[in-house]
């Protein structure tokens, strides 16, 4: 399905090219989980050097096993998921982060006008990392990824000059961490298993890459966590080199003493400071063994023999043999995900054939009650209008589009005649509360798409104050009942979908101390529903933080934002 033309397949380099100077050629930076790969992409982002470190995990493996129908027309959408997509930063999943942070407004510029040449999705990953490495004026990046080792030829086809690097520890240290970094001090429930897993994933991550480094020299190295963190100044200097980096840069950041070290007096070093023995002398004893030879576990053993050719098969029998129901769990949302995917490619085809040629796009301002939308809105309008866009801002509920609550008046007086009255009475609340909801659906696609298409016809961008999108989270927030909610569900796929929305995110607790309209937990409630939302229907957005910002510059950001996107999408019209 994500096949290239004949045209794209010319542009994509040979087995070995490089269309970059030596040493600045993309890295991926690979392993084990704990092994310090987080580490050296920040050393690498903070540091002197022409190769800029993406501090969150590049999630390539992902990607790489979805399919996208229809792809060059879905193409915007997956950038704008990946920029969008969280990221969990610490073991109990409270923090996240999204690589939206570390991106600039010229990278969501360039999404209005991408370069035909990028024909898959891992392609599209790398060019999206090529503009974070650009704004910091950087040559290239590096990045990490779960075991990118097991998937780097293919990778390798899709990113021009692609390196790797592998990083690995004490495998004793590797799996301590992996056992216990979510339940220390705690044994996890399934311990044998993940144990198993654990040494069965480090023997394959060494064979393949004593593999791929036969075969790319140069291209892939292994790096050793231990000697890094011991100062070795062999190590550091491989590793400046590699990665054209200060070698005091790689020195400081790895100049500390690591939680879930080994040390076979005092056993191993705990999250608390405290040494303990986390590993069984009998763990201890597989381990040795394993690193002198192959597992001999009678069904890990030869897979991990058949992973030095096909890891990502071997890698997936694995999977079945310890964690079966998971697996097909894991079966179930793939598939989920791929009929997800086809429909937003027949809606993204749909939707290029239904929009004319030369149509302005129009833009929503979303965020909580209180948050100042409609000031924002104002502030915008008037920004754009000075550099020359005609421009109209206007609240989606415009005079008459009001989706109203007849519904919940059911029993109101009527001058219906008496059999209408008596088949109303006989008819179940839900159908007539649905009945409703799809009749005041349609009046408020009516209204507010008249005003839309009108203000669109005058040559002019519409800024909307909430659209659709901020009715469904109303009724999800205020628990309202299935047949007020499925209505607008509904519209929310048959509305026209803007070119960005643009979330406000704020503290809960300010917005509520500026408007006590609701409370901070309800506001927190609205954001993280609109979020959701905004994600399942696979719609281009972007937070705006307003933390300690006045609404003058979040006004000036988003228009700064929406102008190069006029602009680039004028240029592939000219073009």
């Amino acid at each position: 399905m994500n096949r290239l033309s004949p045209q794209e397949r010319s542009t994509v380099p040979a087995e070995g090219a490089s269309c970059r100077p030596a040493g600045q050629t993309p890295i991926l930076i690979g392993g084990t989980g704990r092994t310090g790969k987080t580490l050296l992409t920040i050393a690498l982002k903070d540091g002197p050097g022409q190769i800029a470190g993406f501090p969150l995990e590049g999630v390539f493996h992902t990607y790489l096993k979805r399919r996208f129908p229809f792809f060059m027309g879905q193409r915007p959408r997956l950038a704008w998921e990946y920029i969008n997509r969280p990221r969990y930063m610490d073991a109990a999943r409270t923090h996240v982060e999204r690589p939206s942070k570390y991106l600039g407004p010229q990278t969501y510029t360039a999404i209005a006008s991408l370069p035909q040449k990028i024909g898959h999705q891992i392609k599209l990953i790398g060019w999206i990392l090529d503009r974070f490495a650009e704004a910091g004026g950087r040559q290239s990046w590096a990045a990490f990824d779960l075991h990118p080792e097991f998937r780097y030829v293919a990778y390798r086809r899709h990113i021009c000059g692609l390196r790797l690097a592998v990083m690995r520890r004490d495998p004793r240290a590797t799996i301590a961490a992996n056992l216990f970094w979510r339940s220390y001090p705690d044994a996890p429930p399934d311990r044998r298993k993940r144990f198993l897993n654990a040494l069965f994933l480090l023997n394959l991550s060494d064979a393949v890459t004593e593999r791929l480094a036969r075969k790319y020299p140069g291209s892939v190295v292994r790096f050793s966590f231990d000697a890094l963190v011991k100062g070795d100044s062999e190590e550091l200097r491989r590793v400046s080199e590699f990665f054209d980096a200060g070698i005091d840069a790689i020195r400081d950041a790895f100049a500390f003493e690591p939680h879930f070290a080994f040390d076979t007096a005092r056993g191993t070093l705990g999250p608390d400071g405290q040494w303990t023995a986390l590993l069984s002398d009998a763990e201890i004893a597989e381990i040795a063994e394993a690193e002198r030879g192959p597992m001999r576990h009678p069904i890990l053993g030869p897979l991990v023999r058949l992973g030095r050719h096909a890891p990502n098969q071997a890698r997936a029998l694995a999977d079945f043999y310890l964690y079966p129901s998971h697996i097909l769990l894991r079966q179930a949302n793939a598939v989920r995900q791929i009929l997800k995917d086809t429909r937003a490619g027949v809606d993204a085809a749909n939707l290029a054939a239904r929009t004319p040629d030369g149509a302005r796009p129009f833009f929503v301002v979303s965020g909580s009650h209180g948050v100042g939308k409609t000031t924002t809105v104002e502030l915008i309008t008037r920004n754009l209008a000075a550099r020359g866009h005609p421009v109209s801002g206007f609240h989606h509920r415009v005079k008459g589009s009001k989706i109203k609550s007849r519904s919940n008046n059911i029993g109101a007086a009527t001058t219906a005649p008496i059999w209408k009255r008596a088949l109303r009475r006989l008819t179940p609340k839900s159908l007539r509360g649905l009945r409703t909801g799809l009749r005041d659906a349609r009046h408020y696609e009516n209204i507010l798409g008249t005003e839309i298409r009108a203000v669109q016809d005058r040559g002019e961008i519409v800024i909307l104050d909430r659209y659709i999108y901020d009715q469904l989270v109303d009724t999800r927030l205020w628990s309202r009942p299935w047949y007020q909610v499925w209505p607008i569900a509904r519209l929310c796929r048959r509305m026209p979908r803007p070119a960005m929305t643009f979330f406000l995110d704020d503290d809960p607790d300010q917005v509520h101390a500026r408007k006590p309209e609701m409370s901070a937990s309800q506001i927190r409630g609205y954001q993280e529903l609109m979020l959701r939302f905004l994600s399942q229907l696979q719609l281009p957005h972007l937070n705006i933080d307003l933390r300690d910002r006045d609404a003058e510059q979040v006004s000036a950001e988003i228009a700064d934002i929406i102008d190069a996107q006029l602009k680039a999408c004028a240029g592939v019209r000219e073009a």
